[in-house]
């Protein structure tokens, strides 16, 4: 997981992108999204903030992103769609372990609660890591 993450290309990311500090606006002539909060911003793989948005997603609706985001890397090859969900998944695993590990005391806030060991053993079931 490591050596796949570290090898990807380094750009800005939220590096907190859950759906809670994404403001969506509808206009009838526009729509206008803004990520808010970003005192965790950092420099990382991008599709970090893919798998913090979609963490507690339905797998379907999850793929769907995955996919949309795909596209809007000019990603339209089934080998290219492959390896971005590979990632997304690896990446996905990389932060139930970062949220496994946080302090005892931590309690996270209700819509971020999960139970990231079972996610983590999913992940790795799914990756045959």
């Amino acid at each position: 997981m490591v050596d796949h993450l570290t090898a990807l290309p380094l750009t800005l990311i939220h590096g907190d992108l859950h759906p809670s500090n994404v403001l969506v606006c509808r206009r009838p002539a526009e729509l206008r999204i803004c990520t808010v909060d970003w005192e965790r911003a950092s420099i990382a793989p991008g599709p970090m903030d893919l798998a913090t948005l979609t963490m507690g997603w339905d797998e379907d609706t999850s793929d769907r992103l995955v996919e949309a985001y795909a596209a809007a890397q000019g990603g339209d090859s089934t080998d290219l769609l492959s390896d971005l969900r590979n990632t997304h998944d690896l990446c996905r695993l990389h932060l139930c372990i970062q949220w496994l590990g946080w302090a005892q005391d931590w309690d996270p806030p209700a819509e971020y609660r999960q139970d990231w060991l079972q996610e983590a053993l999913r992940l790795i079931d799914r990756l045959g890591l």
